[in-house]
């Protein structure tokens, strides 16, 4: 028997799961006696067991789906530390081989791949960081249909989909044995 009583919440949001598991069953033998019928006492045995498992479980999860501006390419709440209502600062950031500058979460055009003066191969970032629709798989388009929409405004952690895991499963055996000659002493 399990309950969620004495279970640990979730780190984070201290949500606690239901959990709620039972685990049962009774096993008889011995002879086979069907009174006036047949005695098979040291000669026909049976043996029954009957197991039960139920469950009935509630898993309340923090998930992060895309927003609607992710879904039509517009990623222009990335570039900023307060990403859930697009202000406060952005992150510069330096590469250390190149000396390339470029904000933390920018996205770069992958056609506009071009060679500097050292030799190496740059991209420019989209504007705004911002991918255009008409450059968005229309086959990855129709996967992110079926992504649930977001629940909360928050870029991360928008999702809160409660699964219901609920199991009855019983498991049932019989078991004859029959001796076919007497044992004599």
């Amino acid at each position: 028997m399990t309950n969620e009583d004495l279970n640990a919440a979730q780190p984070w949001d201290h949500v606690l799961n239901k959990d709620r598991q039972s685990d049962y069953g009774f096993s008889v033998g011995g002879p086979v006696r069907i009174p006036k019928v047949y005695n098979g006492k040291n000669r026909t045995f049976f043996f029954f067991n009957l197991e039960g498992y139920t469950t009935s479980a509630t898993s309340i999860l923090t998930e992060s789906v895309p927003t609607a501006a992710y879904r039509q390419g517009d990623f222009g709440c990335a570039l900023y530390a307060t990403s859930t209502n697009c202000t406060g600062a952005t992150v510069s950031l330096k590469d250390p081989t190149s000396g390339y500058s470029y904000l933390e979460n920018q996205i770069f055009d992958p056609a506009s791949t071009y060679t500097d003066s050292t030799g190496r191969l740059v991209r420019t970032p989209f504007p705004n960081n911002v991918i255009p629709m008409n450059r968005m798989d229309p086959v990855a388009l129709k996967i992110q249909a079926f992504i649930p929409a977001p629940v909360n405004s928050q870029t991360t952690q928008n999702f809160d989909p409660t699964l219901l895991t609920p199991t009855k499963q019983q498991i049932l055996s019989l078991k004859l044995d029959q001796t076919l000659e007497q044992i004599r002493r």
